[in-house]
């Protein structure tokens, strides 16, 4: 008979867990699960097996979560006291809900996705977005304050830093410790006080990480919740040990530092940031595809050239006398639509953002069709949709779009727009502004188009054994990696020239 989630089940397991970690001495604890996560990191996949490290985060977090003021005088744990914590935790997931408890299986991926998707290599791209969203705006914009007032530093002093953290964990000796003496050739040329205050946000000590992973909206979160989540670890990657740093992970490492200015500025009112970020979010798609040599027409000019009122998308681009829309949207999803194996509640938490999106694009066509051909290029054949978000939002693949919503999405549209459709949901694709950027930089190499490109995934979907979970997986497809956008690659080449030149002179020489 199939197991069936129940929310007491899995609570009594994580009980027994935290029973089995408040036994031990958490810094004993600490030091073999720390071990163990660098061991999954470098071991690869028959390591993997044994040490997953979203599980081994979890044990963490609890470990830590038990001690108290007497934990220093309880006995050290072994590895095989640790192997017994992570053998319970792997007797839970047998108590999570399975696929046959999902509404589409789709839904069961995305737990999946977002769960273990982020376990790659350091992304330079990524980093060097901060830098460009956020580091080039003018010094009085309020992200620049915010940002300053939240961190203590700049987001300047934050690129420099984490590009120089990176260069230093990456090539140090001892990948596992980052030391203040590490930034020593640079300290001399930064902000007084940047490079502390930098490495205290990025960490907290063994009584700070006790106090703050008790706090309500950590501890609180339900058991089965918190093996989707992202790790509260994300937030602080790095033990404060009496001025050293040990890293937990290197892969929570790298991402924590491609979006540390905007997961601190989103950290304290994200409704607020949300509001000022788009506009921002949406500049830097403008730029990608200028960069990629593509012709797009902005929202304000199809606003005034279209026939009759409603609303547009970002960007229209003709290629072949197709039309390729796309509306960029800088979200991310919700707590509540990562967790949830509910198709209504998913649909909820996107409504407003991905979901407007389609109906966007959907309204741009009609208006289009009325619109007389010589007032707007446009195309008369094929339509696609590309919805750009900041982060991804594992909706799977196009041709699942409308099973996976069911009534929720097409009874809105239908409503809205009539039968048929102006184009069909099989033409949505969502991608992350990361998945893109590798789109167009294959483009601009010349591996595709972007018409291409989307015919290409459409027929993969539309296949069950060539059939993509997130667009990401068809662009490497596409051809082999191309150079970055060349805006991406100069930024990424002034910030290491920035980070040169904090080099003492006969440091400088030799680096170039």
């Amino acid at each position: 008979m199939a197991t069936v989630f129940n929310p007491d089940t899995l609570y009594a397991f994580y009980k027994k867990a935290r029973n089995l970690l408040r036994k031990f001495e958490p810094g004993s604890v600490t030091g073999h699960i720390l071990n163990a996560l660098h061991k999954a990191h470098t071991g690869g996949v028959e390591v993997l097996r044994h040490y997953q490290p979203w599980n081994l985060l979890l044990a963490l977090k609890w470990a830590i979560q038990e001690a108290d003021a007497t934990a220093h005088r309880r006995p050290a744990a072994t590895l095989n006291d640790v192997h017994r914590v992570l053998n319970i935790i792997h007797d839970m997931e047998a108590h999570v809900r399975m696929p046959s408890e999902f509404e589409h299986v789709t839904l069961f991926m995305r737990h999946m996705a977002f769960q273990q998707f982020w376990l790659h290599p350091p992304d330079g791209s990524a980093l060097v977005r901060q830098e460009i969203l956020f580091g080039e705006l003018p010094t009085g914009h309020a992200f620049q304050r915010e940002f300053f007032e939240l961190a203590g530093f700049t987001v300047a002093d934050s690129t420099e830093l984490s590009f120089a953290l990176l260069v230093a964990f990456l090539s140090g000796s001892d990948p596992r410790v980052i030391n203040r003496a590490d930034f020593a050739n640079i300290e001399p040329r930064l902000s007084v006080g940047a490079l502390d205050r930098f490495l205290r946000h990025l960490s907290r000590t063994p009584t700070q990480l006790r106090t703050w992973l008790n706090e309500p909206p950590i501890r609180q979160v339900s058991v089965s919740d918190q093996f989707i989540l992202p790790s509260p670890f994300l937030r602080a990657p790095l033990l404060n040990a009496e001025g050293r740093f040990f890293v937990y992970h290197p892969p929570l490492l790298f991402r924590a530092l491609e979006e540390l200015a905007y997961r601190t500025l989103r950290s304290k009112d994200p409704e607020w940031f949300a509001q000022r970020f788009g506009p921002i979010f949406e500049q830097h798609v403008a730029r990608c595809l200028a960069d990629a040599r593509i012709t797009a027409v902005p929202e304000e000019k199809s606003k005034t050239s279209l026939a009759g009122s409603g609303k547009c998308v970002d960007f229209l681009i003709v290629e072949n006398d197709c039309n390729v829309l796309i509306d960029a949207k800088g979200v991310e999803m919700s707590t509540v639509g990562r967790v949830s194996h509910e198709a209504e509640i998913v649909y909820r938490a996107v409504k407003d953002s991905a979901m407007k999106a389609i109906v966007q694009g959907m309204d741009t066509v009609r208006r289009m069709r009325q619109t007389p051909s010589e007032r707007i290029p446009f195309g008369t054949h094929e339509n696609y949709l590309l919805v750009v978000t900041f982060e991804p939002l594992h909706l799977g693949p196009s041709n699942e779009l409308g099973a996976l919503f069911g009534s929720q999405l097409t009874r809105r549209l239908h409503r809205d727009f009539g039968e048929p459709l102006p184009f069909s949901l099989e033409n949505v694709f969502f991608c992350s502004i990361g998945e893109l950027e590798r789109l167009l930089a294959r483009i601009r190499a010349g591996s595709t188009t972007l018409l291409a490109a989307l015919r290409f995934a459409k027929q993969s979907d539309s296949d069950r054994t060539t059939r993509k979970f997130d667009f990401g997986q068809h662009v490497q497809e596409l051809g082999p990696p191309a150079d970055r956008l060349p805006f991406l690659e100069d930024a990424l080449g002034r910030l290491c020239e920035r980070c040169i030149q904090r080099l003492p002179p006969e440091l400088r020489r030799a680096v170039k």
